[in-house]
């Protein structure tokens, strides 16, 4: 179980950084938050995604590494000002959505292995 905590949450970070990271190159903007675009919101929903594929739980530290990843990459790499908390608070509500693709992607490998046993079963 310790091993997985820490795989969620290090996978997490890293792919929490790396949206930040490639912001400027794919959107122009600094903080992908401010694009024009649906980067932000489908780089998170990614991100949870390829972190709940190899079946990792728990699914809380999916949430945890996404903020963490972001939080430090913005600390260590971008300039930031008196806005921080309020910053921190949006990374929160946004990481919500690699979180519930997270769980999304764990309640359907869980329908389908439930499903595929119940089929194995009767066959």
């Amino acid at each position: 179980m310790k091993k997985d905590i820490i795989f969620n949450l290090s996978f997490s970070a890293f792919l929490g950084a790396l949206i930040w990271a490639l912001s400027p190159s794919i959107t122009g903007y600094t903080e992908p938050w401010d694009a024009k675009s649906a980067y932000y919101y489908v780089a998170l929903f990614v991100a949870g995604t390829l972190v709940a594929i190899p079946g990792k739980r728990p699914l809380w530290a999916v949430y945890v590494g996404v903020i963490l990843g972001q939080f430090l990459y913005v600390l260590f790499f971008l300039s930031f000002g008196p806005l921080l908390p309020v910053g921190i608070v949006f990374l929160a509500a946004y990481s919500l959505l690699s979180f519930f693709a997270a769980l999304t992607i764990q309640l359907v490998f869980t329908h389908y292995r439930k499903y595929d046993k119940e089929r194995k079963s009767n066959a």
